[in-house]
């Protein structure tokens, strides 16, 4: 990565595109690049595998969104929060969570300061297959999620306050 300036936030996609509604995170990812990519204060990557590579972007950036699938039992629900709450089903299919990962990475003191971050999160039902795409709703959900993180990321930009909340 060439990028060597720190911007305001990070915005790191999460997903499997080869696992159907597991490419959520990867699907508003690049939704979000599209409207935004323009934009200087904004950082944008994804994570396939390896949730603990983030630690290659955790120096760039002062606040980290991370766009995944959550496990639920109703697909097509958004999801905030920076633990997912744990159900009868995994709250993530990859090796750990990005929460964990987080968590374990501020615990240990990876970084000083830590940066803020927090799950935008789009509910799943687990894939049973493999196959590319995303069902519909899951597909709708992803529009949403990206409407309301436009709204949000260009308020804050266009604020007369500097500060991250």
């Amino acid at each position: 990565m060439s990028q060597t300036q720190k911007v305001r936030t990070a915005v790191i996609g999460i997903g499997n595109t080869l696992a159907g509604d597991d490419g959520a995170g990867i699907a508003a990812l690049e939704l979000l690049k599209c409207k935004m990519d323009k934009n200087p204060d904004l950082l944008f990557a994804s994570l396939y595998g390896d949730l603990f590579s983030v630690t290659e972007f955790l120096g760039l950036a002062d606040r980290f969104i991370f766009l995944d699938a959550v496990a639920a039992s109703v697909p097509g629900e958004l999801f905030v929060g920076v633990t997912v709450p744990l159900s009868g089903l995994s709250s993530s299919f990859h090796q750990s969570d990005i929460g964990s990962v987080m968590e374990s990475l501020r615990r240990i003191e990876y970084i000083d300061p830590f940066p803020v971050w927090e799950i935008r999160g789009v509910t799943i039902m687990p894939p049973d297959r493999l196959h590319e795409g995303l069902s519909p709703a899951v597909e709708q959900a992803v529009g949403r999620l990206v409407d309301n993180l436009v709204a949000e990321l260009r308020e804050r930009s266009a604020g007369p306050d500097d500060s991250i909340s």
